[in-house]
């Protein structure tokens, strides 16, 4: 990790305010057992084949949305795009409107401690996850040869 990296405040908690296009693939898997195997499936899938979507942002910043219940998981690997322009069939193209966020930054080996954190203070602060007309997301700042990385975790609120 880099210099920094290592200065962000980890597991404080905000209130953001963002909007994302996004182009990438994604997997449905049963929840929570399939849960970290096949999102890491998938987004190494994507990182394999980042050359092939265009406009791309930031290749090193990997974001995935996703939508779950008690059962089921659909979970995206996606990059960032500048613009919508004709990507590879397979790949979608999720636009997802300015919305605020509740977010935490932690590490990919802190993501559990992360949710529990951002959960109990959004309880505390009462704030209302939004389970319609908006996503989670897990944003992953990429740093070649390093194990552990930056994370965001947001919630719609």
């Amino acid at each position: 990790m880099d210099a920094k990296f290592k200065l962000t405040p980890f597991l404080q908690c905000q209130i953001v305010e963002r909007e994302y296009l996004l182009v990438g693939i994604s997997t449905t898997t049963l929840f929570p057992n399939g849960f970290p195997t096949e999102a890491k499936k998938i987004q190494h899938q994507l990182l394999k084949r980042k050359e092939h979507v265009q406009a791309v942002k930031d290749d090193t910043i990997l974001i995935s949305p996703f939508l779950c219940n008690e059962v089921l998981a659909t979970y995206f690997a996606c990059f960032e795009v500048k613009e919508s322009v004709p990507q590879p069939e397979d790949m979608l193209e999720i636009p997802l409107k300015k919305t605020k966020y509740a977010m935490i930054t932690c590490t990919n080996k802190t993501i559990s401690e992360g949710y529990e954190r951002l959960f109990r203070w959004m309880h505390k602060v009462k704030l209302q996850q939004k389970l319609i007309g908006a996503t989670q997301l897990e944003i992953f700042y990429l740093e070649d040869g390093e194990e552990e990385i930056k994370v965001e975790l947001l919630i719609p609120v």
